[in-house]
């Protein structure tokens, strides 16, 4: 017979891991649930918002706001596919707009690794990250951005504050 391991044996639950759950409303752990939902309801509606201060803040940014406006760029074009669909003007631009959204989400997923990095959070992987943020990205954006605050205030500084 084969010796048997649990895989929670294998498991360290010591090591660190974001502050903040996904699916919590208040990522900041501040107790504002209305705060909470209307980051998330920003993050829904305008995604680049708070995502292009988290990609400032943990990529390098050569022009102010390049981050913001590629993200504009990237929304923009989907909004745009889908008007030319929901117009019936070329209706494979549906397909174009789910590449796009899937190439979107690849780039949140990476930044979502980064930031995992920078925080110290040594659970999960690429691959957890891009499930995440192509099934509930509304949730991981303010999640990102309440992990990358909580990581310039327990720094210290607000030098690279969100």
């Amino acid at each position: 017979s084969f010796p048997t391991r649990r895989s929670s044996d294998l498991l360290d639950k010591d090591r660190p891991d974001m502050r903040s759950f996904i699916t919590n409303i208040d990522h900041t752990k501040s107790g504002s649930y209305v705060s909470g939902l209307i980051k998330i309801a920003t993050a829904l509606v305008f995604p680049p918002l708070q995502l292009g201060l988290v990609m400032a803040n943990v990529w390098t940014e050569t022009i102010p706001g390049q981050w913001f406006i590629i993200n504009i760029i990237w929304e923009g074009s989907m909004v745009l596919l889908c008007f030319i669909a929901i117009m019936d003007w070329e209706y494979q631009c549906v397909y174009i707009c789910g590449a796009v959204y899937i190439l979107f989400m690849a780039m949140m997923a990476t930044v979502r690794a980064d930031v995992r990095t920078k925080v110290g959070c040594e659970r999960g992987d690429w691959l957890t990250d891009f499930l995440v943020c192509c099934t509930m990205y509304p949730l991981a954006i303010p999640q990102m951005h309440a992990e990358l605050s909580a990581h310039s205030a327990a720094e210290g500084g607000t030098k690279n504050a969100v």
